[in-house]
């Protein structure tokens, strides 16, 4: 969320129905959980969701089925409405070889539908709390695929359902509305291709359950070892009186956040939408109130396989960046760009002097609520700050809006929980990097002709590559043949793979091996 005074608006409570049935699909059981909602709008506080507490618990014996109030009591009253959208928050812990597929319907048009999954063992969570995607439609079906030669006592508990009031599926599903409900000045990221690699690293943050949004950005470490150090706002983690502060509770809930990365456009100007990818589980690290900045670590060893994330550079000197660039989702919407074309001031928050956070004026795009925590980029692509807000708004008379500078979050207030420096290294600066695949070869190239190969190359993508030292020295294709020049001294040659048109077009990285020559 973007620092701004609250606004009330609708949301909608719902009902639920239960049906849980048991079939045989060719070698598997088939357990069929059917949560049916229907809703109605009302004012209440300004939150981004509303949860209701339910228990569902299939464990083989009996059906257990609870729909509870907001204070955790037994409720029977709904109201009646229609079309929704919802994250599930369930409690989860599956046995190995079973999986979980959930899928949505649309009851006025049968031949739409959401699939969500699988869902397996590897995706338990030390807080066995899963969060799904937004799914919309008007029920859900809850697939638990179970080997018949597999005895398991199968237990699934759904512990909350989260109606979300914001539609992000608009234009999608015979919608006539645009993705998203951002300002008209908002420009899509895929319009400037030259940004690609950073959008990489950036994602939508869903908090508090599901019923809160902000935007974030992985982070490159001096040790460029694919750590999931993630940036944001304190803002977004500090969302209990008294404010300023962090409890331990907060810290908690921030510890069960999902991620959702690529939420964007599959082109500039196309309705399509690009594959987004998901991450849960993570751990506190640190935050900083005076420059509004908060990290965690995504929990994932295998951040580092997927060549469609960034993990971006960043830039701990006091230089004044001579522009400045933001990536981020304005209003939950897919991922946007914004510029201020001039050089940023660095002031004290909400403020024209001092220090500690920099200003800036955008030209192009603007901020929005859920734009917070996003990265402001210097003129060389480096993080140098996250968004703390501002009155900025698209065609507004004020484009000014603040970001905790990156510099003074790298002391912080001098202690590993409230600094960057113990997390990210002892580097100046680092650039944005992304996962490429690994090249394989022969560590030694003389006259023979000799074979290097690019493995795991992401479906889809263009490479070419390049070396030294041989014939030829170039070509495209993900296995490169060639011979060495043999030159009278022994020389140290290289082959360099570019694996470009990645992730639904976009992004770009490379993979290299050296060799004797």
């Amino acid at each position: 969320m973007k620092r701004a005074p609250p606004l009330k608006f609708s949301f909608t409570m719902f009902k639920l129905n239960l049906i849980i049935r048991k079939k045989i699909i060719q070698t598997f059981y088939l357990f069929l959980a059917t949560v049916t909602l229907t809703v109605i709008s009302c004012q209440k506080e300004p939150l981004e969701g509303k949860y209701k507490g339910i228990s569902i618990e299939q464990n083989g014996v009996g059906i257990e089925f609870y729909l509870l109030n907001e204070d955790g009591e037994p409720d029977t009253v709904f109201n009646e409405g229609e079309n929704f959208k919802f994250h599930l928050a369930i409690i989860n812990n599956v046995e190995p070889d079973t999986s979980m597929f959930i899928v949505s319907e649309f009851l006025k048009d049968p031949n739409l539908f959401m699939v969500f999954g699988p869902v397996t063992s590897k995706q338990n969570l030390e807080s066995r709390i899963f969060l799904t995607d937004i799914i919309k439609g008007e029920s859900v079906i809850l697939y638990l695929y179970i080997p018949e030669n597999k005895k398991v006592n199968a237990k699934l508990s759904i512990s909350r359902i989260v109606h979300g009031y914001k539609d992000l599926y608009a234009g999608l599903f015979n919608s006539t509305k645009g993705l998203g409900d951002s300002g008209p000045c908002q420009k899509n990221v895929l319009c400037y291709p030259s940004w690609e690699n950073e959008a990489g690293g950036v994602a939508l943050v869903f908090k508090e359950g599901g019923t809160s949004v902000c935007s974030g950005c992985l982070l490159n470490s001096s040790g460029q070892d694919y750590k999931g150090y993630f940036l944001t706002a304190f803002h977004c983690v500090d969302t209990y009186m008294p404010y300023g502060e962090l409890s331990q509770q907060e810290k908690l809930n921030a510890e069960e956040w999902m991620f959702k990365f690529n939420y964007k456009k599959t082109s500039c100007y196309g309705s399509g939408l690009a594959t987004s990818t998901i991450y849960q589980d993570c751990d506190f690290k640190a935050a900083w109130r005076d420059s509004d900045f908060a990290l965690v670590e995504l929990d994932n060893n295998n951040l580092g396989n997927n060549m469609c994330l960034s993990f971006l550079g960043w830039d701990r000197r006091s230089n004044v960046p001579t522009e400045g660039t933001m990536i981020h989702h304005p209003s939950a919407d897919v991922m946007k760009i914004s510029f201020d074309e001039d050089q940023l001031v660095e002031t004290d928050e909400w403020e024209n002097s001092w220090d500690g956070f920099w200003k800036v004026v955008w030209d192009i795009g603007a901020a929005e609520n859920k734009s917070s925590g996003a990265p402001l980029f210097d003129q060389n692509k480096r993080v140098v700050g996250q968004l703390l807000g501002g009155p900025s708004e698209c065609y507004g008379d004020d484009m000014r809006d603040w970001f905790g500078c990156f510099h003074h979050s790298w002391t912080g207030g001098g202690t590993s929980t409230t600094r960057l420096s113990n997390h990210l290294g002892n580097a100046y600066y680092m650039n944005t990097i992304r996962p490429g695949g690994i090249v394989t070869g022969p560590d030694i190239v003389c006259s023979d002709e000799e074979t290097f190969t690019l493995t795991n190359a992401p479906p889809g993508s263009s490479v070419s590559w390049t070396a030294s030292y041989v014939t030829p020295s170039s070509g495209t294709g993900t296995t490169a043949e060639f011979e060495s020049t043999c030159p009278s001294a022994v020389a140290i040659g290289s082959v360099v793979f570019t694996i470009s048109n990645m992730c639904g077009g976009t992004g770009s990285t490379t993979a290299s091996k050296t060799f004797a020559s």
